[in-house]
């Protein structure tokens, strides 16, 4: 007995039964859309690393206002994460990484502007305020 061709949900086209691959909501899809689909959700993932790295440099700006109180390496340390992370993001937000930034509204990349610029502030103010701070008391 032929075992018969099932069609691919997302393009339509005849596959064979042994060859089929499923997307995330259990359609049968060829190979072709599961490397689409495949693509679409890692540049999503991409972009929300993104969004990640910004509110993580607004948490170690944050945090590094609170560092010269607990130890100095502390500071040098949320400011390494603030730089690393702030840096990433400006890169990433710039142009020519529509590929990444086009899955984030227009609202979400404000804001993640927003925090990303907030954690530099922060945490240049704290270096600066325990470098003073340092010189004063010493």
């Amino acid at each position: 007995m032929p075992e018969l061709l099932k069609a691919c949900a997302g393009c339509g086209r005849a596959m064979n039964p042994n060859a089929v691959l499923y997307d995330a909501d259990a359609r049968p899809i060829c190979d072709d859309c599961y490397a689409r689909a495949d693509l679409l959700a890692t540049d999503r993932r991409a972009a929300d690393n993104i969004r990640k790295a910004g509110y993580g440099c607004l948490a170690a700006g944050g945090a590094a206002l609170f560092a010269p109180i607990l130890h100095i390496g502390f500071l040098v340390a949320c400011v390494v994460a603030a730089a690393t992370s702030g840096v990433f993001v400006l890169q990433s937000l710039g142009r020519g990484n529509e590929r990444f930034t086009k899955h984030l509204s227009l609202m979400q990349r404000r804001i993640i502007l927003a925090c990303t610029i907030a954690g530099l502030n922060l945490t240049a103010l704290s270096a600066l305020g325990a470098n003073f701070a340092r010189l004063l008391f010493t």
